[in-house]
């Protein structure tokens, strides 16, 4: 069943979005198939098409001097001279046809340019449009074809549309404007979801509540079990948040892999672990945790999971892949867009399910894969689709699910884990060129025989005014010998921190400060390119 047939008519039309390429159970945005991908490469072409007109514009300079040169008169009595004057003539004549031709086609390449994009800006203008002006029959319309709960991008429109209609009501249309981001009409760069959970984090912290503090690691086990075979595909890779999970609150595995004389490493994060209150507990994946990862950038789960795979023996320039279903995955792309984290650990590949990541850009060159499901509110929560990158894939689930007799309300059954696990078995056989592209990276990266498994317990400590953790932190070490490092930084393994993040020997921030800070809060977080 597809999602149209289980919508209900007047929700149908708006539930897609744009921008997607459709499949049966699925749709796909982003990537080396994505629109943002085509315009890169339409630009790309002129611009190489621009760079040969100059190219060929010097050569013709050039066998223009060599057809002066043939009109001295001391070469008037050469026999080769009128041969050489009619291939030289030609020549010049042939490069003038050919510059002419190049910077016709490439000014061809950028009017197709600016006008794919700037019909794309209009059709996105007129949905935007629309759904300012329906959402109000649209999104309840979606909730009744969904259990009662907001569809991906009922959520999504709900965020955006509801609290500036109210605003406006109270205040008339310029307290409405205030609170949309640009991509709605209004004001703000980034979404209104995200600064609502900074104030709403910044708050709650002001009364006492979710405040972070320092995660204390242990192994568990003495020994590194083996795993086979190796976590080399979409679902395999996401099936380890699940094992994570089940190995125990707070828990996180970290996979090591060796093929060809180098290692790669897995780190797999659970999704939250409900304790049923917002005072923190020791398990830093409660619901303190998703404070920590949408209001501050997840500093303290980075500094553990730092240490963690130090302790597993993880070098500075083995690569890392991560993995996390919902909260987990806000964690995994945080990690993946801390500057400090990356000048510790070499991240290429991050996947996550059911996560709302669409206002953290990870750092450059790292692929990233987000599943994402139409009946699943939660993705919808950033307020906004996941950007249209060339190293950023967006796959969103389209067939229908519902809650089996007898469970519980939870989140709805778009949530569930298994089912993006499901969702991502179907795509080992995509046609889909970004799917591919990233599914071949994934299996080429993960290739080999056996992992092992390394399982680490990470408990809260007690609070400590939300200082975040120190940049380069020793890691590996008790917490006695770590307290005993008179607060100096340790350098990190084989080269700076600096020379690992390609900094130019400019310092990294600092994670000393507040975690708002080391985050990059605000110019630092706002959503990709």
């Amino acid at each position: 069943m597809t999602e149209t047939e289980w919508l209900p008519g007047g929700a149908r039309w708006w539930e897609g979005g744009a921008g997607y390429r459709s499949y049966d159970g699925y749709r796909v945005a982003g990537g080396i198939g994505g629109i943002t991908f085509e315009w890169q490469e339409l630009a790309s072409a002129a611009t190489r098409l621009e760079a040969a007109v100059a190219a060929i514009n010097g050569l013709w300079r050039q066998v223009l001097a060599v057809q002066l040169l043939l009109t001295d008169p001391r070469w008037m009595l050469l026999p080769e001279r009128m041969a050489a004057e009619a291939a030289v003539q030609e020549a010049v004549r042939s490069l003038a046809v050919l510059a002419e031709r190049c910077g016709t086609l490439a000014a061809q390449v950028r009017l197709a340019h600016g006008a794919y994009r700037a019909a794309e800006q209009a059709a996105a203008g007129g949905m935007q449009a629309v759904a300012s002006a329906s959402w109000w029959f649209t999104v309840p319309l979606g909730m009744a074809a969904n259990e009662g709960r907001p569809t991906l991008a009922g959520g999504e429109r709900l965020l955006n549309q509801a609290p500036a209609a109210l605003a406006g009501m109270l205040g008339g249309p310029a307290a409405g404007v205030r609170l949309r981001d640009r991509r709605h009409g209004g004001l703000w760069e980034e979404s209104v979801s995200r600064h609502f959970a900074v104030l709403l984090g910044a708050a709650a912290q002001r009364a006492g509540l979710l405040h972070g503090s320092r995660i204390e690691i242990e192994r568990v086990g003495t020994e590194a079990e083996a795993v086979e075979p190796a976590p080399a595909s979409l679902a395999k890779l996401l099936e380890r948040t699940a094992i994570a999970a089940d190995a125990g609150d707070g828990t996180v595995e970290i996979l090591e892999l060796e093929s060809g004389g180098q290692k790669r490493w897995v780190v797999a994060l659970p999704g939250t672990q409900a304790a049923g209150t917002v005072q923190p507990t020791e398990n830093p994946f409660d619901e303190s945790g998703i404070a920590e990862a949408v209001t501050a950038g997840s500093p303290f789960v980075a500094d553990a999971v730092s240490r963690a795979l130090r302790e597993a023996g993880a070098g500075a320039d083995d690569l890392v892949v991560l993995t996390g279903y919902s909260q987990g995955g806000i964690h995994a792309m945080n990690l993946a867009a801390d500057p400090a984290f990356l000048a510790e650990h070499n991240v290429g590949f991050v996947l996550t399910a059911g996560s709302p990541v669409a206002g953290i850009a990870a750092g450059p060159d790292i692929r990233s894969v987000h599943l994402e499901h139409v009946q699943d509110w939660v993705p919808g929560a950033d307020a906004g689709p996941n950007p249209d990158r060339r190293e950023q894939v967006t796959v969103t689930l389209t067939d229908h699910v519902a809650t089996p007799a007898g469970d519980g309300i939870g989140l709805g059954p778009g949530h569930d884990l298994q089912n993006y696990v499901q969702g991502a078995r179907q795509l080992e056989a995509s046609p889909d060129p970004s799917v591919q592209d990233a599914a071949a990276y994934l299996g080429a990266v993960l290739a080999g025989g056996a992992a092992r498994q390394h399982l680490f317990s990470l408990r809260r400590a007690q609070p400590d005014g939300g200082q975040a953790p120190r940049a380069g932190s020793v890691v590996g070490r008790t917490a006695p010998e770590r307290a005993g490092t008179g607060g100096q930084k340790a350098p990190a393994a084989g080269r700076t921190a600096q020379e690992r993040a390609g900094t130019g020997g400019q310092t990294a921030p600092a994670a000393g400060n507040t975690p708002q800070q080391r985050s990059g809060m605000g110019a630092q977080r706002k959503a990709g390119p």
